[in-house]
């Protein structure tokens, strides 16, 4: 016969003395003690507190409204059952501070029928033996704060080694459980909407709070076919491990489960009898998002949809039915297994360059990138099921996709990278990219490309391109497109062809030609296509000469088009990116510089021609030009005569030929004497040395002459007669560096030349008192004839013909003069100002040539047409043989300029 347990002693809380626990009035008949049941509930005038001392009870039930607090240290102790709301009313206990505890052998269940809350905080602990910590609907459980802890089930000192052996349960099955801001939780296990008709919330949250589970922790059911609906969210650096974990573990069960935020990580650990599995999906319905740096964690492997009827589904970054988030991490030791359920692996992110390393194996169910940019590199060749790229990038650097797996690439979506797929079909608005800039992607089986999709191949000219090789057979549909892009600078080559798409079995269709089929200016990528692979074929689109804009450019343009397509030089321009930078290698190649000295040198004619004109015109009594009629007013003997000058400026461009500057510098001597009927004869030699660059066409010149010469002159009383005429000769030395885009050279040329002269100049005389005026007239012409020659240097040297070039000078103006005497010496002022104009040869050629090329013509820099002349010059006389003067003298044109002076030396014999 058994033995019947004495029944326990009721206390009920009365409050009549405040609220002591120990004060043995609060209560109907004593203190309670291990041996009574405890109801705290009614209306008593307060609520009790437990501080500072230890309570004992068998059990406790607060409802009512009515709360019970333990604090200060203080602790108590149950045997039985704790029951926190129930019925139709409430109850709340708080279990607060450091060294307050609440121990308990036995369950506590929170909120059935009533609301219930637990909380515990600051630094207090819970223990209970065994059994759960059971929520119901209206059941709150909150546990926070640093050094806070709760252990359930403690009569498993060590782990236990499967569920029979199992003590204690944190059971949220319905209501909310909050564990936040560094408390700890050790449980048996944890079931959150293990079985219910309402949604239980978890939520674990906070760097260094933790919830450890001895066995699992399973969102939305139990295991044991009980329907429930759970969600737990693990948040902003809080850790919960167990060592077998799923959502939706149950038929008919939902589960939903969210890593976010760095630190934030679910780990199933492995230990004998456990390997560390985790579920997403395991009977029931299952999803779990990983974002904002959380981290999944298994120890083996991550099933997803695991038995038939089933439905998981994995996601990096947003949920399904939500907007893209930030990614986190997965680590499976053993990869992600697709089961026998409905299961789907997305990509939901916003990451750039989310690299995923993880094995993915099994057969059924769907990856589907949806957004954010995901390199792949794990092991996917034993994965059977579909792959959907709705929107985003994914990248497969690896391989993915068994034999049966097809990749569907939809609107929006892009397939890149230089691994290996099955098959593969890019839907309208869907694009493959081949490839990591460049690179080839492999499809094992077939291809298809549909109207609107789209095949992208990035292209370095000269080098390699995209290139997407298919085992299978490969079928374009009409309208599909081939968008080219260009990916770096490369050599233009008419031998180079690129493969874009092979295909084993044979390619059927045609491409539209988009994007950037340009190689250069002028040269683009056209598509070939034949029975196993569609090339990219370079032709040149347009010529040369499309891109010039002058008269040199075009000449020189011509000449590279005639040139052989081996020549270096051709390809080099061939392979300029723009007009404007094939005009600066026009212009840079043109050798301009050959045809602008041409006409230099016979503006350096004037230099001889104006000291010889000078020294006519003050021998014979004139007036001007740094002389003195004293020493020289037909002077009867032999006068020896010097005249130093140098010159610097400009000569402006036209917008074909650059603009030219130069620099001169010689010396002129001579001697004349009385002849025939009042004429005065005489002859010169000079030498000059005259430098020209053009800064704009890198080039730079010199010219040194030598000059002979024979002037002469007479007066007819106001009436002043000048003629003369040189013959010189010059060596003329060259210096280009052409520089374009992908090329530069170093050139030097030498040649000589030879420039004749005559000229003649008539003035009028008319004395104005202490000064005297003469209008004059001059009429000039002048030749140049230069040898042919080849320059030394690399691919642009240029070989010149013989060539030559005339110019007619003609000048207007008027002088002045006026002289004093201080004692012995005469001191004489003159100037002029006139009009030159020229014609004939203004715009100087030469003719020139490549190596390989026909002749082509260019011009240099043109000699100003009408310019402004102006001299000033101040001259002594220090007795009757000797006279010194200097001249300051400019040219002026539009846009050209040219300053200078002379000094004389006069000395009679």
């Amino acid at each position: 016969m058994g033995v019947l347990a004495p029944a326990l002693a009721q206390q009920s809380w009365t409050g009549s003395l405040g609220t002591n626990w120990f004060a043995p009035g609060n209560w109907t008949s004593a203190v309670p003690t291990t041996a009574d049941a405890v109801t705290i509930g009614g209306t008593p005038p307060a609520d009790p507190v437990i501080s500072g001392g230890s309570a004992n009870a068998s059990t406790v039930t607060v409802t009512g409204g009515r709360t019970l607090g333990v604090s200060g240290g203080g602790s108590l102790a149950l045997s039985s059952t704790t029951t926190i709301g129930s019925g139709s009313g409430s109850g709340s206990v708080t279990v607060s501070g450091t060294g307050t505890s609440w121990a308990s052998t036995s369950s506590i269940d929170i909120g059935f029928g009533g609301a219930g809350s637990l909380t515990v905080r600051d630094g207090a602990r819970l223990t209970t033996f065994e059994g759960s910590v059971t929520l119901g609907a209206q059941g709150l459980l909150t546990i926070t704060g640093p050094g806070t802890t709760v252990d359930i089930g403690t009569r498993t000192v060590t782990m236990p080694a499967g569920w029979g052996d199992a003590a204690g349960w944190l059971q949220p099955n319905e209501g909310t459980l909050v564990i936040s801001n560094g408390a700890g939780v050790i449980a048996d296990a944890t079931y959150i909407g293990g079985a219910g008709a309402t949604w239980a919330n978890a939520t674990v949250t906070g760097r260094g709070t933790t919830l450890q589970n001895a066995l699992n922790v399973y969102v939305g059911g139990n295991g044991n076919g009980n329907v429930g609906f759970g969600r737990l969210t693990i948040a902003d650096g809080a850790v919960v491990t167990a060592y077998t974990g799923a959502v939706g573990t149950d038929t008919g069960s939902f589960g939903e489960m969210v890593i976010t935020g760095e630190g934030s990580r679910y780990e199933s650990l492995r230990r004998t009898g456990f390997n560390g599995n985790f579920r997403v999906g395991f009977n029931g319905d299952g999803q779990l998002a990983v974002r904002n740096g959380g981290h999944l964690g298994a120890a083996n492997i991550i099933d997803i949809a695991t038995n038939s009827g089933s439905r998981g589904v994995l996601a990096i970054g947003g949920a399904s039915g939500e907007a893209a988030q930030a990614p986190g991490t997965i680590s499976a030791a053993n990869g992600i297994f697709f089961g026998a359920g409905n299961a789907t692996l997305l990509f939901n992110h916003t990451g750039t360059a989310y690299a995923f390393d993880q094995r993915i194996f099994g057969s059924g169910g769907q990856i589907r990138h949806q957004a954010g940019t995901t390199i792949y590199s794990g092991d996917g060749g034993s994965y059977n099921g579909a792959i959907n790229v709705t929107g985003g990038r994914l990248i497969v650097n690896s391989t993915l996709g068994a034999a049966g797996s097809t990749v569907t690439v939809g609107n929006g979506g892009t397939l890149g990278g230089s691994g290996t797929v099955a098959n593969l079909a890019v839907q309208a608005g869907g694009t493959v990219s081949p490839g990591n800039s460049p690179g080839t992607l492999t499809v094992t089986g077939n291809y298809t490309q549909a109207t609107g999709a789209i095949l992208v191949a990035e292209v370095v000219p000269g080098v390699t391109a995209d290139r997407l090789v298919v085992n299978g057979t490969a079928t374009i549909q009409p309208g599909a497109i081939l968008q080219l892009v260009r990916a770096g600078g490369g050599a233009v080559s008419l031998d180079t062809v690129y493969t874009v798409l092979s295909a084993t079995g044979g390619v059927t269709g045609t491409y539209v030609v988009t994007g950037d089929p340009e190689l250069s200016t002028f040269y683009q990528l056209y598509a070939t296509y034949g029975a196993n692979g569609v090339t990219l074929v370079p032709a040149q689109s347009r010529g040369f000469g499309a891109a010039a804009g002058t008269r040199n450019q075009q000449a020189v343009a011509d000449a590279m088009q005639a040139l052989p397509a081996s020549s270096a030089l051709r390809t080099t321009i061939a392979a300029q990116q723009s007009d404007a930078a094939a005009r600066v290698a026009y212009d840079s190649l043109s050798g301009e510089i050959h045809a602008a000295i041409r006409g230099a040198m016979l503006e350096e004619t004037r230099f001889t021609r104006q000291a010889a004109l000078d020294r006519v015109r003050v021998s014979l009594g004139g007036i001007g030009g740094g002389g003195t009629e004293t020493v020289a007013g037909n002077a009867p003997g032999l006068t020896f005569w010097s005249q130093g000058y140098g010159a610097w400026g400009r000569s402006a461009g036209d917008g074909n030929a650059a603009t030219l500057s130069h620099d001169s510098g010689g010396l002129v001597v001579g001697a004349d004497m009385p002849a025939f009927d009042g004429w005065r004869i005489g002859l010169l030699a000079g030498y000059g040395d005259a430098g020209f660059e053009s800064g704009a066409r890198a080039a730079k010149g010199s010219a040194e002459t030598t000059t002979i010469g024979l002037y002469g002159g007479r007066q007819w009383g106001p009436l002043g007669l000048r003629l003369g005429a040189t013959q010189g000769w010059s060596e003329v030395s060259t210096r280009r560096s052409p520089a374009f885009a992908g090329f530069a050279d170093g050139l030097t040329g030498r040649t000589n030349a030879q420039t004749t002269q005559v000229f003649g100049e008539m003035g009028w005389r008319i004395d104005l008192g202490a000064g005297a005026i003469e209008p004059f007239a001059g009429l000039a012409r002048a030749d140049v004839r230069e040898d042919g020659f080849t320059e030394r240097g690399g691919t642009a040297a240029l070989t010149a013909a013989r060539g030559n070039a005339g110019v007619n000078y003609g000048t207007l103006g008027l002088r002045a003069a006026t002289g004093t005497q201080l004692g012995e010496t005469t001191l004489g002022l003159a100037g002029m100002l006139g009009w030159r104009h020229a014609w004939g040869d203004v715009t100087p050629t030469a003719d020139v040539r490549l190596a390989g090329s026909g002749p082509f013509t260019v011009a240099g820099t043109p000699i100003a047409k009408d310019a402004a002349v102006a001299e000033a010059s101040v001259s002594a006389a220090l007795n009757s043989a000797l006279a010194l003067g200097v001249t300051f003298n400019g040219q002026f044109a539009d846009g050209a300029q040219s300053l200078g002076a002379r000094a004389n030396l006069t000395l009679r014999f």
